[in-house]
């Protein structure tokens, strides 16, 4: 591979990686509650 692919395989997978890490903290450090359908809804 050229190093120029190198750079390209590199900067994507930081993009993927960071946008999953990213998903994951907004996903585990928000306060909306998530319910199972037990509830009637008002």
């Amino acid at each position: 591979m050229t190093q120029g692919a190198w750079i390209f395989m590199l900067s994507v997978w930081t993009v993927v990686i960071g946008m999953t890490g990213f998903c994951f903290y907004k996903l585990l450090t928000s306060k909306r509650q998530l319910n199972n359908g037990d509830e009637p809804n008002d």
